[in-house]
């Protein structure tokens, strides 16, 4: 597949594919006596101490076909490898053991899973190889001539102006979802190839696997089902995570991070924890009490002294909404912020004080009905605004947002802050400002259901 590369300017081009990547490839097929003492000797060198010793469990499981006119390599979601047999001969048994742990890397973090909802694939593609290649670059892999494509040398140079996020040049070591976000931002309109001129090959790993669609070269079926296959995760992660702790081979820092995601327990649920916290702020706020003459002591109502004494009364929940309006919120994650208001006022069964924020804070009032919210906003971001503009009879605020915003220094005062972050498949994004402890957090990642 052609990949996306940003010029001297900034400006994102498509790069150029060469003519004979437009034959179309052929069927995959078993490897010939030949191909497959050349896979043989790649699979030992791969799991060897100077490849990746730690992936062994899956490389010495999973099938390698062959795709002729393919001119790439590739996943399918069922963990089969692909490669075009022509490359498979050209390229240094160091470079395709590369090429390899790079397939891993692309499964390990369920590049497939998270592409299926992509439209456009071959910017889907070129995230996947920034996300993949900036790991390995950094720990001194041979990458094949012109594999080797990262953000740092061919994304954008410098933060956009008018506030949008960018990826800085200096920098790497983002995620795909962000990189790809990143490309559709700032590809031309009129420069995506169609499936039919980019054909089946280009520089870029393909497949199902990567990209979520499955391919007509692809066999059928999986060679391991979801269920196979996310044992083999937790496998291999382990094995990652002894190689660290034993320090086995060349261990890219990411690789380490991903292990330990997929190793660690299994996170409550963010809709029960998220209902959880909201009604845990309701009952403290309820169990407030104090003194008011607006409900005289009924005991001492009839007092010969004719003295009047005040009732204690109940804090009655009083709560604001503030929610990320700037230019770093996507459609979705408005959409999401939304339904959870919906959410909040159902569960309620009152009113809200609803603010959108970017980098000024927009107060519009009390609302039943999430359908009379304006979003308002699209600039900078600073969420500290919003909880400073929060009514001063609220007790609870509600901070819906992707979290790249500053946060308060010390505890709002008389009020309980939720942060309730909207993240999609992790919170590794560089951009992201955790709260400090003082304000209950809440995650909500798009990707569970």
């Amino acid at each position: 597949m052609p990949a996306y590369l940003f010029d001297e300017d900034d400006n994102l081009q498509l790069s150029d594919a060469p003519t004979e990547l437009n034959i179309k490839p052929e069927a995959a097929r078993l490897p010939t006596p030949a191909e497959q003492d050349k896979i043989s000797d790649i699979k030992i060198r791969a799991i060897s101490g100077k490849g990746f010793p730690f992936l062994a469990y899956f490389l010495l499981r999973a099938p390698i076909y062959m795709v002729d006119n393919l001119g790439t390599d590739g996943l399918g979601d069922g963990g089969e490898i692909y490669i075009d047999p022509e490359l498979l001969m050209n390229w240094t048994p160091a470079q395709t053991v590369t090429e390899l742990g790079g397939l891993v890397y692309r499964w390990l973090r369920r590049h497939g899973m998270r592409g299926k909802t992509a439209d456009d694939k071959e910017a889907w593609l070129t995230a996947s190889a920034w996300e993949t290649n900036d790991d390995m670059l950094s720990e001194g892999y041979e990458f094949p001539e012109g594999r080797d494509t990262t953000a740092e040398r061919d994304g954008p140079q410098e933060l956009a102006a008018d506030g949008i996020r960018m990826l800085p040049k200096a920098k790497n070591h983002g995620i795909i979802e962000d990189y790809y976000s990143l490309i559709l931002r700032e590809k031309p309109g009129d420069n995506s190839p169609s499936p039919d001129e980019s054909g089946g090959g280009g520089s870029l790993p393909t497949g199902s696997g990567i990209s979520g669609k499955k391919e007509d070269w692809e066999t059928e079926g999986q060679e391991f089902s979801e269920q196979t296959q996310e044992f083999m995760r937790r496998k291999v992660a382990e094995d990652i995570k002894e190689a660290a702790e034993k320090s086995r081979g060349t261990m890219p820092a990411e690789w380490l991070r991903e292990a330990e995601k997929i190793l660690a327990p299994p996170p409550i649920p963010w809709q029960k924890y998220l209902k959880s916290a909201i009604t845990r702020a309701v009952e403290y706020v309820r169990g407030v009490t104090d003194y008011s003459y607006a409900r005289p002591n009924q005991a001492y109502m009839a007092g010969e002294d004719d003295i009047l004494y005040p009732g204690l009364v109940e804090a009655i929940p009083k709560v604001t909404l503030v929610i990320d309006t700037s230019g770093s919120m996507s459609e979705k994650d408005l959409g999401m912020a939304l339904a959870l208001t919906n959410q909040l006022l159902k569960q309620l069964q009152a009113s809200v004080e609803v603010i959108t924020v970017d980098s000024a804070a927009h107060v519009q009032g009390s609302t039943w009905d999430v359908k009379s919210i304006k979003l308002r906003g699209g600039g900078g971001t600073d969420m500290r605004v919003g909880i400073d503009a929060a009514r001063k009879e609220s007790n609870i605020v509600l901070v819906f947002t992707d979290m790249e915003t500053p946060w308060p220094d010390k505890p709002v005062q008389g009020k309980e802050v939720i942060a309730v972050g909207i993240v999609h498949g992790g919170r590794n994004n560089r951009w992201v400002q955790e709260p400090p402890p003082f304000i209950k957090t809440v995650w909500v990642d798009t990707t569970q259901r």
